[in-house]
């Protein structure tokens, strides 16, 4: 397999981004992430980098669903013990996956997203952990009443928040050659709908065209939150 890949991130309207992002080749695997520091928390662009690091440099080149699972405890265990002093209170939502003969395995927490674009279709791999995501999940608010909903973005699971380990969700999925797996903050996915997100990639020969056209279309949207994103495209 080969890897195209392109990136993009951008500030919002907020005084500091605290998104954080890093891929990097695991000999003929490719392994990438993304975090978003959870929002008025001290520290959130701190433990979102911590956590970026953390994966990328620990990660194993032979990581299945479980090994993953461990290595975002082992995250949280690390975001803990350097969340002292003006930094107690840091967290992250986190996504991290590992790319090898043609699967993908990840592990999330949060509300960062996996998709994965394939032709005409898209399929999200990670489930929001957010208060919205859950009620509308159970069935107690409709979609239309869930737009204005003044708990949107509340986290009900993230890195490095005391006294409650994180919901850990893991994720495999098959891939195919000209697949476009594409890695999203909550500023990315809030403003863009996945049927944009699945025109834009029919638009793109190359990554690199995706993130033109896609930050372009962020740019218009004027996102109030930090918004970053990773797009990779699986060649033979």
């Amino acid at each position: 397999m080969k890897f195209d890949i392109a990136y993009y991130t951008n500030i919002g309207k907020r005084a500091d981004n605290q998104d954080s992002y890093a891929y990097r080749l695991l000999g003929e695997n490719l392994v990438a992430c993304i975090a978003d520091g959870v929002g008025g928390q001290l520290g959130g662009s701190i433990a979102s980098r911590l956590s970026t690091q953390y994966f990328i440099n620990n990660i194993d080149k032979n990581a299945d669903e479980d090994k993953l699972h461990n290595l975002l405890s082992e995250i949280n265990s690390h975001i803990l013990n350097q969340a002292v002093d003006e930094n107690y209170g840091m967290a992250t939502t986190f996504t991290g996956v590992i790319i090898k003969n043609k699967i993908i395995i990840g592990a999330h927490t949060g509300d960062t997203r996996v998709c994965i674009l394939r032709g005409n279709g898209i399929k999200q791999l990670t489930n929001d952990h957010t208060e919205i995501a859950r009620l509308l999940k159970e069935g107690l608010i409709s979609f239309e009443d869930s737009l204005s909903y003044p708990r949107r973005n509340i986290i009900e699971s993230a890195l490095g928040i005391r006294d409650e380990f994180p919901r850990i969700d893991n994720f495999t999925f098959d891939l195919e050659y000209g697949d476009r797996i594409i890695l999203t903050t909550d500023g990315v996915h809030e403003n863009v709908s996945k049927r944009d997100l699945r025109d834009i990639s029919l638009k793109s020969k190359t990554s690199n065209q995706f993130v033109d056209i896609l930050s372009e279309y962020l740019l218009i949207k004027e996102p109030s939150d930090n918004n970053t994103f990773i797009v990779i495209t699986i060649h033979q």
